[in-house]
């Protein structure tokens, strides 16, 4: 009898002991409502700027003299020179910071084959290899001050359309668009140093435009507030001068008959 108490002690502190080291069950996840995102606009992108081709090197003539070859080293070489010149005086060097390194290089180069009167074949691959490197800093500065110049050129034809300046000044918005036309062609041919001068005085071309128009526009409705404040004081003038003065009607001219 002791033993099955015991037993039944035993059993019931093991069953206590398993309820009790359970976890409690996990809890249902709830799901966390998703916020809707508004559509986000998409940006208009920018103008593809344009494509840099550079071309190789051409080999020298081997049936050039060596006077020619030298004649066209020097050539060159003062043509590097002065792109190199217009690059630096305009802050140009950081469009294409490889080319203008490799340019000074070959320039360099060159000046050193002239010190030690090396062959004229190899002064003119120096030479035309700094020429063109200045070319590529050039082509890569002007093609994107191009692209910059003719959206502020866009910018100031609307402008100039919004107050009706191509009826205002037709002569003057034709001769500001012809430019701007003239800009774009000279982008098409890859000559992007031109492309951005003939941008830039279309941008004078239709600021001039505006300008003027805008002038014009405001003076008109300066001159439209003048005479109406001026009839406004003709008809107040006229009404007091009738409470002064009535003006005679009808029946008293008739009575006075």
């Amino acid at each position: 009898m002791k033993k099955i108490l015991l037993f039944l002690a035993i059993f019931s502190i093991l069953m206590f002991i398993t309820v009790g080291c359970k976890s409690d069950p996990e809890p249902t996840p709830t799901e966390t409502p998703v916020e809707e995102v508004p559509p986000v606009e998409p940006t208009p992108e920018p103008e593809p700027m344009p494509e840099i081709i550079t071309e190789p090197l051409p080999e020298p003539d081997p049936g050039i003299s060596e006077e020619e070859l030298l004649a066209n080293a020097t050539k060159s070489a003062e043509n590097a020179k002065s792109m190199k010149e217009k690059i630096e005086n305009l802050s140009l060097q950081g469009y294409n910071e490889l080319s203008y390194v490799a340019g000074l290089v070959a320039l360099e180069g060159y000046d050193a084959q002239v010190r030690d009167n090396a062959a004229a074949s190899e002064k003119l691959v120096s030479a035309m290899l700094a020429e063109k490197k200045f070319t590529d800093v050039l082509n890569s500065a002007f093609s994107k001050l191009a692209l910059e110049k003719k959206a502020d050129v866009k910018a100031i034809r609307e402008k100039a359309l919004e107050i009706k300046a191509d009826k205002a000044d037709k002569v003057g918005y034709e001769a500001a668009q012809l430019l701007y036309t003239t800009a774009d062609e000279y982008s098409e041919l890859k000559d992007y140093e031109n492309s951005y001068n003939y941008y830039v005085k279309a941008l004078e071309a239709f600021d001039d435009v505006y300008s003027n128009v805008s002038a014009k526009r405001q003076a008109a409705l300066e001159a439209i507030e003048r005479a109406k404040n001026k009839a406004d004081d003709v008809d107040e003038f006229a009404a007091e001068a009738d409470k002064i003065a009535p003006l005679s009607t009808e029946s008293d001219v008739q009575g006075e008959e």
